[in-house]
C-alpha cells in the first residue's frame, strides 16, 4: 500500500495525536537538561535533541506493546516495509531541521523549535514538505551562516580534524566552535575527503585574534588528532592517501579528540 492511501486525514489525526504525546513526555525530559541554546529558551534550536528522544520514545513504546492508536498505525505500516529513519537536512533552505521519514510521509515532532508558536508536531507528504537532505559544504554553509546568524570560515584552527570538520563558526561575539554533525562527516567520508577541501578553499580565514585563540589551546592539548602539523588541506590528502575514510575506527579516534576541545572558545 502507498503512503498516500495509507495516510488518510483521519489516520494522520490519530498518529499526530500520538506523536504530541510523546513529545510531551520527551519535553519533561529534555527542559531541566536544554533550558536554553544559545540564550534562547526551549524548544529553540533544540531539534536533534527533541527528534533524537521522540524517536527512542517511539522505539520503547514498540517494544512495551503500547497500545495508542496512532502508534499501532505506524507500526502497521512498517510491517508492510516501510522504516521510520532520522532524517537530517534544510527546511526551504531557510534552516536545518532534524525529522523522522516513513514512507513517503515526513514526521517533524520538533516543529516549533523555530517559531515556538507553531504547532509541535507536523506530519506531511514528503513532497510537501519542503524537506532536502544536505551532502555538501556549500549548502552547509549557506544555511547555517542565515540560520545562527555566524560567519563560517575555514578550519585552519586545528588542521588535523579539518578533513572531518572543515567549517569554524564565529558568532557575533567572537566566540567560536567547530560546526560537525554525524551526516556532515558522512559525506566528507564519502568524498574522499574531496567536499572537505572543497570548502576549505573556498571558505576564508578566520579573524587573526580568533586563530590565536584556537592556536594556544591547541598548543596545551595533549591528544595525537589535536594538531596543527600540516595544513588543513594537506591533512586532507594525507588522509586520502591513507584510505582513512574508510576507517571507522579512525573517524571514532576523530570524534573523541573533538569532544575534549572546549565547546565554545570565547574571545579573549
Amino acid at each position: 500500500m502507498s503512503s498516500t492511501n495509507y495516510f488518510t486525514p483521519t489516520r494522520i489525526e490519530k498518529i499526530v495525536d500520538y506523536l504530541a504525546f510523546a513529545r510531551v513526555k520527551a519535553d519533561l525530559e529534555l527542559v531541566p537538561k536544554y533550558p536554553f541554546f544559545s540564550g534562547k529558551p526551549f524548544p529553540l534550536g533544540r531539534c536533534c535533541e527533541i527528534r533524537d528522544a521522540v524517536y527512542q520514545l517511539i522505539v520503547n513504546d514498540i517494544k512495551s506493546n503500547h497500545s495508542h492508536e496512532g502508534l499501532l498505525l505506524l507500526i502497521n505500516y512498517m510491517k508492510q516495509g516501510h522504516s521510520l529513519d532520522k532524517i537530517w537536512g534544510g527546511l526551504r533552505n531557510l534552516y536545518f531541521q532534524n525529522a523522522l521519514q516513513i514512507g513517503d510521509y515526513y514526521l517533524d515532532v520538533s516543529n516549533d523549535t523555530v517559531n515556538p508558536n507553531k504547532p509541535r508536531v507536523e506530519v506531511l507528504p514528503f513532497s510537501e514538505s519542503g524537506f532536502a537532505e544536505i551532502t555538501d559544504f556549500d549548502t552547509f554553509v549557506d544555511i547555517g551562516q542565515r540560520y545562527w546568524q555566524v560567519t563560517m570560515y575555514k578550519n585552519n584552527v586545528c588542521s588535523s580534524l579539518a578533513p572531518y570538520m572543515p567549517v569554524l563558526c564565529v558568532e557575533k561575539n567572537g566566540q567560536s566552535w567547530l560546526a560537525v554533525n554525524d551526516y556532515t562527516i558522512a559525506f566528507s567520508r564519502q568524498s574522499l575527503f574531496k567536499k572537505a577541501e572543497h570548502i576549505l578553499q573556498k571558505l576564508p580565514e578566520p579573524p587573526k585574534a580568533v586563530q590565536h585563540n584556537w592556536l594556544t589551546m591547541v598548543e596545551q592539548q595533549t591528544n595525537i588528532h589535536i594538531n596543527n602539523q600540516v595544513t588543513a588541506e594537506e591533512y586532507c590528502h594525507k588522509y586520502r592517501r591513507a584510505g582513512l575514510y574508510n576507517d571507522e575506527n579512525f573517524r571514532n579516534e576523530i570524534v573523541k579528540a573533538f569532544m575534549l576541545l572546549p565547546k565554545v572558545i570565547s574571545p579573549r
